[in-house]
């Protein structure tokens, strides 16, 4: 097995430190924001999606309700709930596992698109801008919806290199 290129090296160790940066980032986030009394006072949105996610574990895959939501954040936030229990921490963690996913995302649409350095410029922006991590740690479907639109995206991408079925349906 030959030696990496100098290039790729430099571009993996880019991408371990801007991935650093951000786990660090939030798990220093989360640990700030369970102290405070905040982190059991869900809004509307996050409550509504909290209990239904409950009920989803519960077996409850209708929620007994109407859907003027998208279920499938509940139903992944409800398997969730399933297999490591309902506590807000398997929530907020689950944003920001989402959200670290899209950093990862936005990565490789920008590399597709501009090249390296404009990708972990792309990725280091979205690893420390404030807005995005509050709502990762929040029990909303933006930071999921986010990350599927850039799949899509991505996808498309692919797809508009060769043109074939395939390539737009498989990862």
């Amino acid at each position: 097995m030959g030696k990496r290129p100098r290039e790729e090296r430099i571009a993996i160790r880019t991408g371990v430190v801007i991935v650093l940066i951000a786990v660090l980032i939030r798990v220093a986030y989360l640990a700030q924001y369970s102290a405070l009394p905040d982190w059991f006072m869900l809004t509307v949105d996050n409550w509504y999606h909290h209990h239904w996610a409950q009920a989803v574990a519960g077996g409850d895959l209708a929620g007994g309700t109407t859907y003027f939501r998208a279920p499938f954040y509940v139903w992944c936030l409800g398997l969730l709930y399933a297999v490591a229990g309902s506590g807000l921490w398997v929530a907020r963690v689950f944003g920001v596992v989402v959200g670290l996913l899209s950093i990862g995302a936005t990565y490789l649409i920008t590399n597709k698109l501009f090249d390296r350095k404009t990708a972990a410029v792309a990725a280091l922006f979205q690893s420390v801008y404030p807005l995005i991590i509050y709502f990762e740690a929040e029990l909303l479907l933006d930071p999921l919806f986010m990350l599927l639109l850039q799949v899509v995206v991505y996808r498309y991408l692919i797809w508009q290199e060769s043109r074939t079925p395939r390539a737009m349906f498989c990862l």
